[in-house]
């Protein structure tokens, strides 16, 4: 089990890593917060869906994401973050390493594309180290109706292979509704 200060560290990890975006949002003139109201995640700047996580995974509310959770029992945390009314010309790679920014001795397991909502994605798998603890990271990356989403999902390793299916079912939940 982790430690509670491990756990938030897990948590900002996955909110730092999109970074990019918290600084794509200064630029467009600040970001709005938005509510989770259901499954449909709601601001000043885009309306999606998400599924749900199962049980154990417990919101988190931290400033810089759309959307936070963490399981304890896991050790994970996952993220939500999306950029809109900014032209991103990155390519999905480029987009993917600011999902890593503060880990240590990050290295890339694997990477692939795949299909989000209809639009292209990258997947991307680091394992690397935060608090001299490992941790291993799967971040998702797509652009979609003008926005940039960045899915995270970040867990200590004995944790890893039992939330990584919940996750990627919450990946491919995923519904771009609108920007209002």
């Amino acid at each position: 089990m982790l430690s509670k200060p491990l756990m938030f560290v897990l948590v900002v990890l996955a909110l730092s890593s999109c970074s990019a975006f918290k600084v794509l949002r200064y630029m467009e003139g600040g970001g709005d917060e938005g509510v989770l109201v259901g499954s449909e995640f709601r601001s000043k700047q885009v309306v999606y869906r998400v599924g749900s996580l199962g049980e154990g995974w417990e919101r988190v509310e931290l400033p810089g994401g759309d959307l936070a959770f963490h399981n304890p029992r896991l050790g994970a945390a996952v993220t939500v973050s999306s950029a809109c009314g900014v032209e991103v010309r990155q390519p999905l790679p480029v987009l993917a390493s600011s999902q890593v920014i503060g880990v240590r001795n990050k290295v890339v397991l694997s990477s692939e594309r795949l299909v989000v909502d209809g639009v292209p994605a990258l997947k991307t798998v680091w394992r690397g180290e935060v608090q001299d603890e490992t941790v291993l990271i799967c971040g998702i990356v797509f652009k979609r109706g003008g926005c940039v989403f960045d899915l995270v999902y970040t867990s200590v390793p004995d944790g890893y292979e039992r939330g990584l299916g919940e996750f990627l079912d919450f990946v491919h939940s995923f519904a771009f509704v609108r920007r209002p």
